[in-house]
């Protein structure tokens, strides 16, 4: 079980990591429909 003081920094993690992934994506997807185009 994580203690109390280390779901904050967890949760945050998390975020930074999906808001990362999320921007990559998009990058990706920018790339691939100027490639298309």
């Amino acid at each position: 079980m994580a203690r109390l003081k280390d779901i904050p920094e967890a949760r945050s993690t998390l975020l930074a990591a999906s808001e990362i992934g999320y921007i990559t994506t998009k990058s990706l997807a920018k790339a691939n429909n100027n490639n298309l185009l």
